[in-house]
């Protein structure tokens, strides 16, 4: 596609110069531009080319991802144990100190209010 220049600019990739309402090579696509027909395709092949890598690359190792769930947890069953253990001891260290904390700044009348409102803010910084 050949479009009117908005703006006077350069390629990135061969530094050809076009000015204000010269005719450019433009892929919406890609992005590729470039007054140099040659330079252009050369870069809407390349993009496309990246893109295609890119996307093997993620799908490769989502299937990786697929495959691997069920056998990382079988094969980890103590460190996955280990880890809800050590989640489970800072949440109890972190509800000790907000109850000291709610001790040490709160009203009487309005502490219980204030406990469950730390308890949820504490419970989703967990998770």
């Amino acid at each position: 596609m050949r479009i009117s220049s908005n703006k006077t600019s350069s390629c990135r990739q061969c530094k050809k110069e076009w000015k204000v309402g010269q005719q450019i090579h433009y892929d919406p696509d890609t992005r590729a531009m470039c007054i140099d027909e040659r330079c252009f395709e050369t870069q809407v092949r390349k993009r496309i080319e990246e893109r295609n890598e890119h996307n093997n690359l993620h799908s490769n190792n989502d299937d990786d991802k697929k495959n691997s769930s069920n056998e990382f947890k079988l094969e980890n069953e103590d460190e996955f144990r280990n880890k809800i253990h050590e989640r489970l001891a800072k949440y109890k260290i972190i509800m000790e100190e907000s109850e000291k904390f709610l001790e040490n700044h709160c009203n009487k009348g309005n502490k219980s209010d204030a406990k469950t409102s730390v308890e949820l803010i504490l419970r989703e910084l967990l998770c």
